[in-house]
């Protein structure tokens, strides 16, 4: 298109669209001018003249019905024809579609995606029953059209609305539920109940120890094991935990005498003759 054709469709255009319950443009022709509308939800295409004014405006008469041809005298080609039928043919867009998309080829856009469309959705050939896609895809509000491939879900719920009623009614149950739940118990049903490791008994000291040597425990915290009872060859040992101040009972282990006599702190040695 030379530059001042592209500024003249571009203006015309422009102008067109701006004009209060304006169709969408599908194109604009020169010779004669005029500017290619389309009712979307009717699938009709109007040729809209336009009248120039003396003052460098334009304005635009009666829309009527039809397409123009706009590429070049055969308007849509064969080609564009065959493609609308065949997927109108196949179940692939309502009959009532078919205008539009000659309206597109006219225009000079290309429908290569009418071939991509699938098949067998809608019922091949004649005229649709109802002006809407959607109705004619669904049926009208409060119909319901039969279901093979869900039967598990009619037998479960019956309707959609009753499904949805269903659905409404268990999430407020739930809200409900969890409404009456204690941080705690909320806690454990989303990570089970904490797990606390069994705590040491704790020993005080022990007067009159038989040790060789008593020991007072210099730090605030330390675990021994102690020697209970022997069960046949094997000793029986049991941990415990002392606290700074204790006197390490009899039966120590002396292995744990050792260790704490070299483990140094910020206090000192874990443990001190006295």
């Amino acid at each position: 298109m030379l530059p001042e054709a592209h500024v003249i469709a571009t203006a015309v255009r422009d102008a067109y669209q701006a004009l209060p319950g304006a169709m969408p443009v599908t194109g604009v022709m020169l010779d004669p001018l005029q500017v290619l509308a389309a009712d979307y939800r009717s699938g009709q295409v109007y040729r809209v003249p336009v009248i120039p004014g003396n003052d460098a405006t334009v304005s635009f008469g009666t829309p009527l019905p039809g397409v123009a041809a706009a590429r070049g005298a055969g308007g849509v080609c064969s080609g564009d024809q065959q493609r609308i039928a065949a997927a109108v043919s196949r179940g692939a867009m309502p009959a009532h579609r078919a205008a539009y998309w000659a309206a597109c080829a006219a225009a000079g856009r290309s429908i290569d995606i009418v071939d991509q469309l699938a098949g067998g959705i809608l019922a091949a050939a004649g005229p649709a029953s109802k002006p809407d896609d959607y109705e004619h895809l669904f049926g009208a509000s409060g119909t319901r059209q039969p279901d093979d491939n869900g039967p598990e879900y009619s037998a479960l719920f019956g309707t959609p609305e009753e499904g949805q009623r269903k659905a409404d009614q268990i999430r407020a149950a739930d809200r409900a539920q969890v409404a009456a739940m204690t941080d705690d118990q909320i806690f454990q049903t989303l990570f089970g109940a904490p797990v606390k490791p069994p705590a040491a008994p704790v020993m005080a000291s022990v007067p009159g120890t038989k040790l060789a040597r008593r020991y007072k425990v210099c730090v605030p915290r330390v675990n021994v094991r102690v020697l209970t009872a022997s069960a046949g060859s094997e000793p029986a040992w049991q941990n415990v935990e002392l606290r700074a101040g204790d006197f390490l009972p009899e039966g120590t282990d002396p292995q744990d005498i050792t260790r704490l006599s070299h483990q140094i702190s910020k206090h000192g040695p874990a443990i001190k003759p006295w």
